[in-house]
């Protein structure tokens, strides 16, 4: 990801995350508000409480006490008209009453009265209800529908004359929650209150039920309070938010101005620069006083350097070059000696050995038997010729690494004629011809040298008498054996003395094989080379 691909993700994510706040704390502020006003709804639910107890008693007060009038009990008993206009109806308006019923224990109506000239109104449908309940306090009141609208009805019972009797009666009397007391009520507690039919379930906070006889809601007295808008405050806020939000979208497009001038545009010149492996992109700024230009200087100085360093390298590649080329023609050399050398120890001077060997035999012969001195005599001197051919084939840098196209069974047979014909020794050879056959021409080359210089070891070094070549196929593995029962040796010690057996472990290993020895002093010595068989070319 690019680095403008990062600013302009941080940048948005800023945004995004500024805008977040500014409406987390908006929400906080109308959570608040609507909190505040739950909380303003509930103390004017409670204020309004009050001011409804408050204004009732004087009604509590008026059905108190006239319900233990004893002069009540008498009327009760010898009902007087006039009485009750003067002592009864002329107290509604003083008690703020709109309605009064004097009744009898048997809930009849004995008397009524209400503060205005409206026919009278019947007692409330439920009353007999009302009555039936019990633990009824002097603030116990219920709410009824009536002709005139919602009535709120206090009763008391009035006591009978004797003690003894029954309770004579019961005084009753009605409120009238009309416009005129709802605007009352709404002056007390600052607000605004109306009557409505009751919701199934009420959840609302600002509503107070109007409970009937029974105790289920009939009305709910519901407050209106100017403050119940909680996001008319807030316009201000508003505006300032916006205003707020403005200020930061401009200064987050400066900015990103800002960045893109002084920075994304140095760093994707810097960038292509790199990319071109050139200075030209950095002319621009390159000469600026600020960190970007001073970076450009940086990179072309870095450029001046990597071509003087590549230069560098291309000198010291050369060099090494002529160096390896030097070690590789000094490698060959050794090699090419190691090889000559190898060679004409396993062969010439082999083959000189048993020349050697061959003459001092047929001096030996010479008396005795002048016609097998004469044959070994011709023997030596054929020897001698091959090894003139052998050394000519060296110095004219012709190494013989193939024997003739006969095999190497039949090389080996003319071999082993060979050296019998001039060292007084057995030679018995068992040659596998499936094993024979996989040999490519460079192990049959490899296997008659390492045979020829087994031979003049067992010969000269150990007096051997029999010597015997074996060669076998096993599973894909080639196994060479030279076995004698000359006078062996310690392996230890002959390694340190001579190259023979250095020459026999080098040769095994250009066969990709293995030398095996074993010899001991007066035991004779094996020698078994193990080789992978691979089939021979045609």
């Amino acid at each position: 990801m690019s680095l403008k691909v990062r600013l302009i993700i941080l940048l948005g994510v800023l945004t995004v995350v500024f805008l977040t706040s500014l409406q987390i704390i908006r929400k906080l502020k109308l959570d608040i508000s609507a909190e505040q006003q739950r909380e303003s709804l509930i103390a004017s639910k409670l204020e309004l409480k009050k001011w409804i107890d408050l204004t009732n008693q004087p009604l509590n007060r008026f059905v108190a006490d006239f319900a233990t009038w004893s002069e009540l009990a008498t009327f009760l008993r010898q009902p007087d008209p006039r009485w009750a206009e003067n002592n009864l109806k002329s107290n509604l308006t003083n008690y703020s009453s709109h309605v009064l019923w004097i009744m009898d224990g048997n809930g009849r109506v004995i008397y009524s009265a209400q503060a205005t000239p409206d026919p009278p109104l019947p007692p409330p449908a439920l009353f007999r209800d009302w009555l039936e309940r019990s633990g009824r306090t002097p603030k116990d009141s219920f709410f009824t529908e009536s002709r005139d609208g919602v009535l709120e009805i206090w009763c008391r019972p009035i006591p009978a004359a004797d003690a003894g009797e029954p309770k004579a009666g019961f005084l009753v009397i009605g409120q009238l929650w009309n416009d005129r007391r709802l605007i009352t009520l709404g002056r007390l507690v600052e607000s605004e209150l109306q009557l409505a039919p009751p919701r199934q379930p009420e959840t609302r906070i600002n509503t107070l039920p109007l409970l009937d006889a029974r105790g289920d809601p009939l009305r709910v007295l519901i407050m209106a309070s100017p403050a119940s808008d909680p996001t008319g405050y807030l316009n201000h806020d508003s505006a300032v938010i916006y205003l707020f939000i403005s200020f930061v979208l401009l200064v987050v497009v400066a900015l990103w101005i800002v960045v893109r001038s002084w920075i994304l545009q140095p760093l994707d010149r810097i960038g292509l620069s790199l990319a071109q492996q050139s200075a030209a992109p950095l002319s621009p700024f390159v000469n600026e006083p600020t960190e970007m230009g001073r970076l450009a200087q940086l990179v072309a100085t870095s450029f001046k350097q990597k071509a003087a360093l590549e230069q560098e390298i291309l000198e010291r590649k050369r060099s090494e070059a002529a160096l390896r080329e030097s070690e590789n023609q000094v490698r060959q050399s050794m090699d090419q000696r190691n090889r000559l050398a190898r060679d004409l120890h396993d062969g010439v001077i082999q083959s000189i050995y048993a020349a050697g060997l061959g003459l001092e035999s047929a001096l030996t012969q010479m008396n005795k038997d002048p016609e097998g001195a004469r044959s070994r005599l011709q023997h030596c001197r054929q020897s001698l010729n091959e090894i003139i051919r052998e050394v000519r084939g060296f110095i004219g840098g012709m190494e013989q690494t193939e024997p003739p196209q006969r095999g190497f069974a039949r090389e080996l047979a003319v071999l082993t004629r060979t050296l019998q014909a001039l060292w007084p020794a057995k030679i018995n050879a068992s040659i596998d011809e499936s094993a024979a056959r996989l040999l490519t021409p460079f192990q049959e080359s490899q296997a008659l040298q390492i045979c020829r210089e087994c031979i003049s070891n067992a010969v000269r070094h150990g007096n051997a008498r029999k010597i015997d070549i074996g060669l076998e196929n096993n599973q894909g593995q080639g196994r060479l054996r030279i076995r004698d029962d000359g006078g062996g040796f310690d392996p230890a010690e002959r390694r340190e003395s001579g190259s023979g057996l250095a020459n026999l472990e080098a040769r095994a290993r250009e066969l990709r094989g293995e030398l095996q020895l074993l010899s001991r002093r007066g035991k004779g010595c094996t020698v078994t080379i193990l080789f992978p068989l691979t089939p021979a070319s045609p």
